[in-house]
């Protein structure tokens, strides 16, 4: 098996060669902190899958399980089409992320059901089905072909595995994996199905619904693989939205062009726009094209802007409902709909407010008959009724006069009752709801009507919401769509607040969201935000942004403290390097490098930067603050992987390079944004390899020079709950899960340390998306040290945690 490794300090990925035997006995790395395990504790979706293929699936049918996982469906289907009886029914179970099949084949021998249950990596139209035979003759035939065991099962000779950080898989980047496809597989002329099964069960849904291709998948399937008449589980799906007022989401989702200076500031050395350099122009046209064409594979490829997440802690505090839940889709999966999809509807406002978002979950109905159902919905819902007659909201007339010192750390629900006396749904992680900007808000009255527009294709949902009777519409989601955010003010996450603090957590959600709200700064008048076109100038303000920024990244740059601490260390830094200076820097954003040219004693500064749209925006931002003369970018690792940094650089100049005297990151590293805060050390790395290949001065200044990790114990019940070990659901034995999925269990001794301390995965996660019941049990203790002036090395680190304990 080749596995390809990611390392997240250098960049670079290679390809590996594992040996079979390791591969299929050692749980890959990525596994212990993939969502596979809060699937396994979602007790309701385990429940309501059971319940449906209780009811649906009947002795000696055979089955088929889609993407199995860890092949619990595929175990819970087996119960049933097993029974004894004449030519009692089998399973047929595929799944293409090879580690998962490893641990999905073990789960079946561990249940003893090896006889009952083919599990095979490959993607379901890639199953071959044995046609033209009765049953007894087909399953005959199918014996003279197929392996005695499921252990035995022959790998094909080549397969492709992903480990290390690139491992870590959620169940939504399974459509990546999907497009693999095996080679040399040897038993490509074999038929895996005996005849085309009777009931067709999966659960590929993300929080979007449609994220991991179910539509073309149940296609495909319906169409190719399903008996005449069959059943498939789930039935069908609606899509709901819910317009909402909420400041804290405008301030992730304004795409508005935000100040470059956050303080007074002159720049020095300045060139109009028209005089900058026949080469600089050059460069900035290359790199638009460039970064055009990224942009257009991407739109082909996925044009939504959708983001997941937990709601429940913003509402009602800081998010108040302009509208009653409406009906945006409704999927029928044993007929999905051909290609993409769009339609237009009116939804009335029923109370005053500024439309910042739309809120959309999705209810799954399980069976045909709607009785068994799964949601993603709101606790502020009831799904159960249909769209029309759900009760009415109200919403506070102001949400922006909200103190947030009201809001208290989880103070979402953590479950509700659901109908046919479910239990509560528990906080989960794998599904959360989804919302979507609107972009400009639109100013409500109650009463007042909006038009959505909605459209979907095979992986994505969009909308478009525009007031009616009027012309411009503001298009939410979508690739390619610039749109300005006309009255968003600046917001301070507090995982943000400071440059030497980023990741600290808070007492409760007043803490962690206490500068989140949009509202006035201290920020000088003069810097106020601005929205001249990119490529123009106004006053002493230039503006740029980042493209295709998460939400995250978008509150980031919101926060005017953490960007005030960040230039006066820059122009403090800079202005004690002398006339002459050359500024080198790494990472996602230009702000830093922009600063830095602003200052008069600097000649030049080279930005290393992660894609070709961050390298055109930097450089559109140069222009439009007449420093393109001054600024050169650059692909990081085209440059640091090159093998001659100093020949590649000097080409893009045209003229030799001179040692840096200063050098520069935030960090920041857009690919890396969900790993944790170590990994965007990569900062450290490329200042190493520079220095290395003479492209910094030995005597250099550079920003950060020194990182400290902190460490707290907490106490996160719902967090703690997904994590917790599984044991024996619905007849099925999931134990052998644990140690692969990273179970965590505690010893509630006196003095006792985590049972599985050594295995206990590092999850990287927002504190006040973490459930209800968060609360912080010892002080806060630095873990982790790290000097950048010194040479990259692995770092240790320890500390005794005094008056209380893990839970």
């Amino acid at each position: 098996m080749f596995a390809q490794r990611f390392n997240a300090v250098s960049g670079k990925v290679d390809w590996v060669h594992v040996p079979e035997e390791k591969a299929s006995q050692t749980p890959a790395p990525g596994l212990s902190d993939s969502l596979y395990l809060d699937m396994l504790t979602d007790t309701n979706r385990n429940h309501a899958y059971a319940a449906c293929l209780k009811e649906v699936v009947r002795p000696g049918q055979d089955v088929l399980d889609i993407c199995t996982g860890t092949g619990l469906l595929a175990m819970l289907a087996a119960q049933h089409a097993n029974k004894p009886c004449p030519g009692g029914g089998h399973v047929t179970a595929c799944e293409v992320y090879p580690p998962m099949v490893n641990l999905a084949r073990q789960l079946v021998s561990h249940n003893r059901l090896t006889g009952s249950i083919d599990v095979y990596q490959k993607r379901s139209d890639e199953l071959r089905v044995l046609q033209g035979r009765s049953k007894q003759s087909d399953s005959s035939a199918l014996s003279a072909h197929a392996p005695t065991a499921i252990g035995q099962q022959q790998a094909p000779e080549h397969q492709c595995a992903q480990s290390q950080q690139d491992c870590t898989l959620t169940p939504a980047m399974r459509k990546v994996h999907s497009r693999l496809h095996t080679s040399g597989d040897k038993s490509a002329d074999r038929p895996d199905m005996p005849r085309k099964p009777d009931v067709i069960v999966t659960e590929i849904f993300d929080s979007e619904l449609l994220g991991e291709g179910v539509l073309s998948t149940m296609r495909h399937a319906v169409k190719d693989l399903l008996q005449p008449g069959g059943v498939v589980i789930p039935a069908t799906a609606v899509v709901y939205g819910q317009l909402v007022q909420s400041p804290i989401l405008a301030s992730q989702c304004c795409h508005s062009q935000r100040p470059l200076f956050t303080e007074p500031f002159q720049a020095q050395n300045r060139q109009p726009e028209h005089v900058a350099e026949p080469a600089d122009e050059a460069a900035l046209e290359a790199a638009s094209e460039s970064a055009s064409q990224q942009q257009n594979a991407a739109s082909a490829m996925n044009g939504q802007q959708m983001h997941a997440m937990h709601v429940e802690p913003l509402y009602p505090d800081h998010l108040d409902l302009l509208s009653e839940p409406f009906e945006v889709f409704r999927f029928d999966f044993g007929q999905p709909p051909e290609g993409s999809q769009s339609q237009k509807l009116q939804v009335q406002a029923t109370a005053a407010g500024t439309a910042h978002a739309i809120i959309m979950w999705w209810k799954l109905n399980l069976d045909q008959s709607g009785h068994i159902t799964l949601d993603t919905a709101p606790s502020w819902t009831n799904i159960s009724a249909e769209a029309a007659s759900l009760p009415a909201s109200v919403p506070k007339a102001d949400a922006s006069a909200v103190s947030m010192e009201q809001v208290e750390l989880g103070g979402g629900q953590s479950g509700r009752q659901t109908m046919g006396g479910q239990p509560k749904q528990q906080w989960r992680d794998h599904w959360k709801q989804c919302w979507t900007p609107v972009q400009p808000h639109l100013t409500l009255e109650a009463g007042s009507m909006v038009q959505i527009s909605a459209y979907h294709d095979d992986t994505s949902i969009s909308m478009s919401a525009s007031a009616v009777g009027s012309q411009k519409y503001a298009h939410i989601g979508g690739a390619g769509i610039a749109t300005q955010c006309s009255d968003a003010k600046p917001s301070s996450p507090a995982q943000h607040s400071n440059v030497t603090d980023t990741h600290a957590p808070s007492q409760n959600l007043s803490q962690t969201l206490q500068e989140s709200e949009p509202k006035p700064t201290s920020v000088p008048e003069k810097s106020a935000i601005v929205r001249p076109a990119l490529s123009q100038s106004h006053g002493d303000q230039w503006h740029t942004t980042e493209p295709g920024a998460s939400p995250n990244r978008l509150w980031m740059l919101a926060d005017a403290d953490r960007a005030v601490q960040y230039e006066r260390a820059v122009r403090h830094v800079v202005a004690g390097a002398g006339s002459g200076t050359v500024c080198i820097a790494s990472g996602a954003g230009a702000r830093l490098a922009l600063v830095a040219a602003a200052c008069g004693n600097v000649q030049q500064v080279i930005c290393l930067q992660e894609s070709a749209a961050q390298q055109r925006d930097t450089l559109q931002a140069a222009k439009a603050a007449g420093l393109l003369h001054k600024v050169t970018v650059a692909d990081a690792r085209q440059v640091l992987d090159s093998g001659n940094p100093a020949g590649l650089l000097s080409e893009l100049t045209a003229a030799p390079v001179t040692p840096a005297d200063v050098f520069l990151s935030e960090p920041y590293y857009s690919l890396l944004e969900s790993l944790p805060p170590w990994s965007q050390l990569r900062c450290w790395h490329d200042r190493d390899a520079l220095l290395a290949a003479g492209l910094l001065k030995p005597s250099h200044k550079m920003i950060p020079c020194a990182g400290r990790v902190y460490g707290v114990g907490v106490s996160v019940p719902d967090l703690w709950r997904s994590r917790a070990p599984v044991g024996v659901e619905h007849g099925v034995d999931l134990t052998p899960c644990n140690a692969a999925l990273g179970a965590v269990e505690a010893d509630t001794r006196p003095g006792q340390a985590l049972a599985l301390s050594q295995t206990a995965p590092v999850m990287t996660r927002s504190v006040w998306q973490c459930g209800s019941g968060y609360q912080e049990l010892t002080e806060h203790v630095e873990m982790l040290n790290f000097d950048f002036s010194q040479p990259l090395a692995s770092s240790q680190g320890s500390a005794a945690i005094r008056h209380g304990a893990f839970l």
